[in-house]
């Protein structure tokens, strides 16, 4: 299935909006933070409440050497802390420039060392790339004085202005140096980012440097996801892009079939590959804290089928 454009959607009518929305972020989410104590005890968040123990984990993983063993302590501290909430300005909207914008606006405004403060990653091309290093995705759920970053957010994320990635997840797409013409596969491709910003790659302007879904390419993603469910928000996901250029299919990676060009009959080969594959997720334990509390050497070897 080809999605072809439809017309352009961001924020263009409603961008006044999105502006009055972020200088008021910074100002609210700091006077809920300092506001006085009425000495009601309050409610533990769920990370206080659970216990960052396991020794079934560390003794299984200590096992497997996959870190020297004068590191273990540093790894299993990183583990215990809260992974940092990120986000990835999406550069195919019109509108990216005025996010850009309000994103480095959040930063000046907030007070030194707030958590509301984003911290840019400058490694990531165009400066699109921004992350809350005090701020988990679950604190920012659920935390009160919080309230208008998620507001905001989530207002900038239903306009398709932001797409919500973890900053380890942005590396992928980037390593394989996608071209405009490429051909890309991406095989285990659910939920979607990193077939976004593929897409994003193979539209951007080799002399202006800037992504331009309306400029005609050649080449496509292919997005393959086994699962039915997880293959409509990829979809969802990929036509927020307006591109004519994403492919989405619905095979098991393990099995997916050949193609073969119908104008030449030759073998359809792909340019770049990329392979997220379903892993045991016992390193994402910074995300989901409860793991630690139900791990058990199950899941990781039955992973090893695979």
């Amino acid at each position: 299935m080809t999605f072809h454009r439809k017309g352009k959607r961001g924020t263009k009518s409603s961008r006044s909006a999105a502006d009055e929305k972020a200088s008021a972020v910074a100002a609210g989410c700091t006077a809920a933070e300092n506001q006085d104590d009425d000495g009601e005890p309050q409610e533990a968040g769920p990370r206080e409440a659970l216990v960052l123990e396991s020794a079934a984990f560390e003794a299984y993983y200590c096992c497997q050497g996959i870190c020297p063993e004068a590191e273990w302590p540093e790894f299993l501290a990183e583990l215990r802390k809260s992974l940092p909430a990120a986000v990835r300005v999406n550069a195919s909207c019109h509108s990216a420039e005025a996010v850009l914008a309000q994103l480095r606006r959040l930063r000046k405004d907030a007070p030194e060392n707030s958590s509301v403060a984003p911290a840019l990653l400058s490694w990531y091309p165009g400066g699109l790339a921004w992350q809350w290093n005090q701020l988990s995705t679950n604190d920012i759920r659920k935390k009160a004085e919080l309230q208008p970053l998620k507001q905001w957010l989530g207002w900038l994320l239903s306009h398709g202005a932001l797409a919500r990635q973890e900053a380890v997840s942005m590396i992928p797409p980037l390593c394989l140096d996608v071209r405009p013409g490429d051909l890309v596969l991406d095989l285990c491709a659910a939920p979607g980012s990193k077939s976004s910003q593929l897409l994003e790659l193979l539209h951007l302007g080799a002399s202006s440097g800037r992504v331009d879904m309306s400029r005609t390419v050649r080449g496509a993603v292919v997005a393959n996801e086994i699962s039915g469910k997880r293959a409509d928000v990829l979809k969802m996901q990929l036509e927020r892009l307006c591109s004519p250029c994403p492919i989405v299919t619905q095979f098991d990676a393990q099995y997916f079939p050949n193609l073969v060009c119908q104008e030449t009959g030759n073998a359809l080969c792909f340019d770049r590959v990329l392979a997220d594959v379903p892993c045991s997720g016992d390193g994402t334990m910074r995300k989901f804290p409860e793991i630690w509390g139900k791990w058990s050497p199950k899941g990781a070897l039955g992973m090893g089928k695979m």
